[in-house]
């Protein structure tokens, strides 16, 4: 868990956790649904062990959620416990992942932003960042996609360089 949770950039949920680590190959976990009351207990027990153990941090969100960090030196040494193989598996998994998430989410609703996806892709955006990386090396259609999938966010955070260079790069 320790290695795996080392393929998130700028921090996780659980949610996000399991749906990268437990998904099965097409994913397709429902991750804009709740999960929480199925928390896979081996993802939090996990998870509870590296904060105690001060592999993570946890901060306590305003909306009752906590989202997990590594400080990137422990991160770096995660990523470098892992086998090549598992690493370019467990960041496949993690690019799809976000990706979905992504392509599932309404960011705009009847009465325009929905204020808790924002948020919410707000504190993903650097996992958003590295999916695309790994898309860039890797498979030219999903980039284009997330791209796609991101720009009511990235208008709604006024990241209009940061989407349009993305855009480019992608085409």
């Amino acid at each position: 868990l320790f290695q795996n949770l080392s393929v998130f950039s700028g921090g996780f949920t659980l949610e996000d956790a399991e749906g990268v680590i437990f998904a099965g190959p097409g994913l397709s976990t429902n991750i804009t649904g709740n999960i929480s009351a199925c928390r896979n207990t081996d993802v939090l027990d996990g998870t509870r062990s590296l904060v105690e153990q001060s592999l993570v941090s946890v901060n306590e969100q305003p909306d009752g959620n906590s989202r997990f960090r590594m400080l990137e030196v422990v991160r770096e040494f995660a990523v470098e416990m892992l086998a090549t193989q598992d690493k370019e598996c467990i960041r496949r998994r993690h690019a799809k992942y976000f990706l979905e998430l992504a392509e599932n989410t309404e960011l705009r609703g009847t009465n325009g932003p929905q204020p808790v996806w924002i948020e919410r892709f707000e504190h993903s955006h650097d996992n958003f960042k590295a999916a695309m990386d790994w898309f860039s090396e890797h498979d030219a259609e999903s980039e284009l996609r997330l791209c796609a999938a991101l720009c009511d966010f990235w208008l709604v955070r006024s990241y209009y360089l940061e989407g349009l260079n993305r855009l480019r790069s992608a085409l």
